[in-house]
């Protein structure tokens, strides 16, 4: 098709329109998060990637792929690639930013960057499976789709995802290119071209997976493909040269791969090992196993050479025995599993949870039902044609869709394909109403250009698409800056760099996992998992757990839940956690705690949630049972670390109705006529309070742990207490004296909160975790200790407390 002037300048000009208001779109976090004592960067991972860039600046352009600063004591093995990191120390060192402030700046410029590549991609993916029409509808609608993928493209997302969708979709381009010269049936001259072609992938390949290894889920389409073309094609020199394409794409993978050096042993597909070797080699084996039969049946009607036939067929077989032998299937299937199947409900993770429809629509707007439509448009045109390209277009998107649609987290990939769709739809109706307005034309002699109506009714959609688009972004913006680092944690974790102890690990350094060993003195810093890669990142401490959710996770859990501080000693102890840090929100996931805690931690134990109707008005209610109070998690924020006298018990009658297959509990009211007729051995009692700050049981004191920290704010919606967001707790052995009765502590805090510490005595002794001098943190005792009983004041020196791990 030629392209002329005219068009090729409108084409040219939706594409940079495209570019500049999808840039405009995406910058729109740049001013608040690039201000601030620093700036900061969404969500949790982000950070980590953070840390990386900071030490490929240090060290470029050498990667770290083991962290001992993660994971402690074994240090963490990392499973994403340096691609993305590259990207950003690469630019960060371009503009001469070294600082984590500048770089920062600098490298959020990288997610944005990437987006503009997707607008000639979209362009060319659209033109290459339907026409020109296609591609410049693909090119402009992308460029404000909402959902994950806008999320992922934001200036400060610094993470992976933009990229894998980038390069995922430039391999699938190549590929496309590739159908289409194999469609010229007079490609027996030009094989170079098919070689460059396929190279291209190869490369593109390559850096996608050492991007991350989700790549993978691009070659899982190569072979599924490979069998429909066979089926399809009438022609095997064809289905060999595709063989022939295969071979040279993975084959320049392996190369690369092999070059860059294979960071660890093993066969597991999701880690950068020797198993992406072994399922390379199987795609190109499987399509050379094809291209036999293809070339069997070739046989039978005399247009191929039998001895092509036997050799590859004895090759083939012998290396998938070989294959088997080693175990390699078995391994393939593993990480399959592990890597696709990974479950919301047992871990409370929201993007492992299959996409909502308000999301959906949120995400994309009227183009869901375009976009369907599309969808429909491509299998009525694959199967009336049966046109290799779009099969194959048809096989990737249907393929990612359905993983989109299980796991939100891979809907970076749908914004594009749903963009595509409904550029085909839109497309189609172009053509219909162009159709139709041409047979009215001749009916009526009207002089009215049908296609310029056609036109203009389409620039509408595509208009009201923008407008829905642009808005709803606006609109779910500040859900962004929800993800985002909050103050207080910024706060937190700046204290914990400049008051605690620094690590005897160089931040910046990279450690061969195979010759470290940890210093003697090595602690972590014990913090839901959430926030683990802000006590990496911005406080340069050891985080024990983290958002890779190693076994850190279920220790944090774990810990926070536990009723009595032995036990929880004894969890943290092989971690040397000597520092613990606690905030509000996590009494607001208890749910999620639970689950990471395993079956002996359930969430009904701690809190049960109960219905309370009173005439038309129905309201939910957390009751707060005796081990809610008793967790260390209560302990610590709440009470911080003092004996607490029970204060609060409503003994409450209340019925288990079933409803939708789960029990629901009604509180029940004895003058309320709709519970009169329940069988009184249905209604239960208990005794539980609605409110954190006051307890059903007493509290003992924690003796082995001592608050040093609190950030500035309040939370705003509880009145008894003044209760600070984040705290940092101190791990000590503490001070042992004999004694008896309940010693007492005035305390202020750092943000000139007073409190008192109370503690009771056990087996006639005081285990205390405070100094009354010589306290080296603005958390300090205004006065001595005190027994109540005898009215005795006496000193403890901070030299007198007892540490761990100095």
């Amino acid at each position: 098709m030629i392209i002329t002037r005219k068009k090729l300048t409108v084409v040219l000009f939706c594409l940079i329109f495209s570019a500049i208001v999808g840039l405009f779109f995406r910058l729109q976090t740049l001013l608040d998060f690039s201000s601030g004592i620093i700036p900061i960067v969404m969500h949790e991972d982000p950070w980590y990637t953070v840390r990386q860039i900071e030490q490929m600046v240090h060290n470029y352009p050498s990667y770290a792929w083991f962290d001992p600063m993660l994971n402690y004591p074994d240090g963490k093995t990392i499973q994403w690639g340096p691609f993305f990191p590259f990207l950003g120390a690469t630019l960060a060192l371009v503009f001469g930013a070294t600082t984590q402030g500048d770089v920062i700046r600098i490298a959020s410029w990288v997610p944005p960057l990437l987006f503009l590549v997707m607008i000639p991609i979209s362009f060319l993916i659209g033109k290459k499976i339907w026409n020109l029409r296609v591609g410049v509808l693909s090119a402009i609608l992308v460029s404000v789709v909402n959902g994950e993928f806008l999320y992922r493209s934001m200036y400060s997302n610094l993470d992976h995802h933009i990229a894998e969708t980038v390069l995922s979709f430039a391999f699938i381009l190549g590929y496309l290119y590739i159908l289409q010269f194999l469609k010229n049936k007079n490609h027996s001259e030009k094989s170079t071209y098919l070689y460059l072609l396929s190279l291209f992938c190869g490369v593109v390949f390559y850096m996608g997976y050492m991007n991350i290894p989700t790549i993978m889920l691009v070659a899982l389409t190569i072979p599924i493909f490979f069998v429909v073309y066979a089926f399809l094609e009438d022609d095997a020199s064809s289905v060999f040269k595709l063989f022939l394409a295969n071979a040279i794409i993975f084959g320049t993978f392996i190369l690369l791969y092999l070059l860059s050096g294979v960071p660890y042993h093993g066969l597991d597909i999701q880690g950068y090992n020797y198993g992406v070797i072994a399922a390379s080699i199987a795609i190109i084996l499987f399509s050379l196993f094809v291209s036999v039969l293809k070339q069997h049946f070739a046989i039978q009607s005399g247009k191929a050479n039998p001895k092509f036939f036997i050799i590859s067929s004895v090759l083939t077989v012998l290396i998938i025995i070989l294959g088997y032998y080693f175990g390699i299937i078995y391994s393939f299937y593993n990480s399959f599993i592990r890597f696709f199947f990974a479950s919301f409900s047992s871990t409370g993770i929201d993007e492992l949870s299959p996409i909502s429809l308000m999301r959906a629509v949120l995400s994309y707007n009227v183009a869901i039902a375009f976009s369907i439509i599309g969808f429909f448009i491509v299998v009525y045109a694959i199967i009336r044609n049966k046109n290799r390209i779009l099969i194959y277009f048809f096989i990737w998107a249907t393929l990612l869709s359905i993983v989109s649609i299980s796991q939100v987290r891979y809907q970076y990939y749908e914004g594009p394909i749903v963009c595509i769709l409904m550029a085909i739809c839109l497309d189609q109706i172009y053509l219909k109403l162009s159709e139709q307005l041409d047979k009215k034309k001749k009916v009526t002699n009207s002089s009215l250009n049908s296609k310029n109506i056609a036109l203009i009714f389409i620039t509408l959609i595509v208009v009201v698409y923008y407008i829905l688009s642009l808005s709803i972004g606006l609109y779910v913006l500040p859900t962004f800056y929800g993800k985002s680092i909050k103050s207080e944690w910024v706060d937190t974790t700046l204290w914990l760099k400049n008051n605690t102890p620094a690590p005897s690990l160089d931040y910046y350094a990279i450690y061969e996992h195979d010759l470290f060993q940890y210093p003697s003195n090595t602690h972590t810093i014990l913090s839901w998992w959430d926030y683990g890669h802000y006590i990496l990142t911005i406080g340069n401490r050891l985080p024990l757990a983290t958002p890779l959710q190693d076994r850190g996770a279920h220790i944090a859990a774990s810990f926070f839940l536990t009723t009595n501080e032995t036990k929880a000693n004894q969890v943290i102890s092989p971690f040397h956690a000597r520092y613990i840090v606690t905030n509000y929100d996590l009494s607001q996931i208890y749910n999620t705690v639970s689950l990471w805690a395993g079956q002996k931690f359930s969430y009904e134990s701690y809190i049960h949630n109960f219905i309370r109707k009173n005439n038309d008005n129905v309201a939910q209610l957390k009751g707060l049972r005796d081990p809610f109070f008793l967790s260390m998690f209560t302990r610590m924020h709440y009470f911080d670390g003092s004996f607490m006298k029970a204060s609060e018990g409503h003994e409450i009658s209340y019925a288990d109705i079933p409803s939708d297959g789960v029990n629901i509990s009604y509180i029940v009211h004895d003058l309320d006529p709709s519970t009169l007729d329940l069988n009184p051995a249905f209604i239960k009692k208990e005794i539980i309070s609605f409110n954190y700050t006051r307890s059903t049981v007493d509290v003992p004191a924690l003796t082995s742990y001592r608050l040093i920290y609190e950030s500035p704010k309040v939370v705003s919606n509880l009145t008894d207490f003044e209760i600070h967001p984040v705290k940092v707790f101190e791990h000590v052995k503490g001070h042992t004296i004999p004694g008896t009765g309940t010693v007492e502590l005035p305390l202020v805090t750092n943000q000139g909160r007073n409190f008192t510490y109370r503690q009771q005595s056990v087996n006639n002794t005081f285990t205390l975790p405070y100094s009354t001098t010589n306290s080296p943190y603005d958390v300090h005792a205004t006065g001595p200790y005190r027994i109540i009983e005898t009215n005795e004041t006496f000193e403890v020196d901070e030299s007198q407390i007892e540490k761990y791990y100095i």
